[in-house]
């Protein structure tokens, strides 16, 4: 990806805070590059271009015959080619792991790509959406969403255990015992507000948590004592987990990989 930074937008309504993260756009001209597994869900409205996903690559080209839509790429856990031809405009959306599932009325999330069919709604209704400013993209989307949320049974369950896994060192059953419920029934809840198992976002919250200390510390910290304070004692399995989540170990990936924001968005351009 071309630019050094992308600027990111945080939810104008306080109520929408607790199902997104931020917003950004940004124009793709024949690119190829990876992104990198983490805890959040992405809904992308893309101009002129169908997305089509095929063994951990997604192709997009331009193509003035397809009409503007939403489509929403669920958490993945290894690295994603991203290949564009042509010239896309994006409006990207990052969802809180449970904040999509509240604004759709129907489990999709088997599927790795998927239409979150209501949202194209608001297309419908603004065929020039690309042509606005990004305030005015926010403000009518925003307006749309508080409009069809559906807040699910469950989410306070779901809520609770997310912030356990990403604030404290706990197993999964820990995490289950704490909010009060069996194994069984957050699994259930996990798979159908996040899209994934507990475990799966657990080890996508990790890798991002330690992006994020090693980040922070640069050179101050050895990645042998960073593994050891998110519970990696031995160097050789910290070294297998990273791999399965970059496809390169931390040293390469660290060597090669961009930070285009500060709200932590990791990319790996290959042209």
């Amino acid at each position: 990806m071309r630019n050094p930074e992308i600027t990111t937008y945080e939810p104008k309504n306080k109520l929408l805070s607790n199902y997104i993260h931020f917003y950004y756009d940004y124009t793709l001209k024949d690119e190829e590059y990876f992104a990198f597994p983490s805890g959040n869900t992405i809904v992308i409205a893309i101009e002129n271009s169908v997305p089509h996903y095929v063994k951990n690559q997604l192709y997009l080209a331009e193509s003035p015959k397809h009409s503007t839509n939403f489509f929403a790429l669920n958490k993945f856990s290894s690295p994603l080619l991203v290949k564009t031809k042509g010239k896309i405009r994006e409006f990207v959306i990052i969802f809180k792991p449970h904040g999509l599932a509240q604004f759709i009325t129907c489990n999709v999330f088997k599927k790795v790509l998927f239409e979150p069919i209501e949202f194209n709604k608001l297309l419908d209704k603004h065929p020039d959406f690309f042509d606005y400013s990004m305030e005015r993209k926010i403000d009518l989307f925003e307006t749309f969403l508080l409009q069809i949320l559906d807040v699910k049974q469950g989410i306070d369950i779901i809520t609770k255990a997310i912030q356990l896994i990403s604030e404290r060192d706990l197993s999964i059953e820990e995490v289950a015992s704490a909010c009060n419920c069996s194994y069984k029934k957050l699994y259930r809840l996990f798979k159908l507000h996040c899209g994934v198992t507990p475990i799966t976002l657990k080890k996508n919250i990790r890798f991002r948590k330690v992006l994020k200390k090693i980040k922070t510390d640069g050179k101050k910290s050895k990645l042998s004592d960073i593994a050891l304070d998110f519970g990696f004692y031995d160097q050789a399995l910290f070294n297998k987990a990273f791999k399965q989540l970059t496809g390169e170990n931390p040293k390469s990936f660290l060597k090669n990989v961009r930070i285009l924001s500060e709200s932590d968005m990791y990319f790996k351009t290959l042209k």
